[in-house]
């Protein structure tokens, strides 16, 4: 999930399968296309990054494999509602 650059192709050669097969898999077992759950999964470790470190959003957006902090920013508002800043500040988990 890491990586920016990674594609359908990429995923179905890594299980021996042709892209269209191992997406129309993906979509039946999970209702979501492998980009979408890939994006899903990445904005979840986005916010445990936000909740739980101190990195500034521009490097949880290169941790987390998105190919550039304005599409980070982009997607994370229209999925969540709230900025990265803004869902940092009000889901921050504070240690004792």
């Amino acid at each position: 999930y890491q990586n920016a650059e990674l594609t359908n192709q990429d995923i179905a050669n890594e299980f021996g399968y042709h892209p269209y097969h191992i997406n129309r898999l993906m979509k039946t077992h999970t209702q979501k296309t492998i980009h979408d759950y890939l994006i899903d999964y990445r904005l979840h470790m986005a916010k445990n990054c936000l909740r739980t470190t101190t990195l500034n959003i521009t490097a949880i957006s290169e941790k987390t494999g998105f190919s550039s902090y304005t599409y980070f920013i982009k997607l994370f508002r229209e999925r969540t509602g709230l900025s990265p800043l803004q869902y940092r500040k009000t889901h921050r988990n504070i240690g004792f």
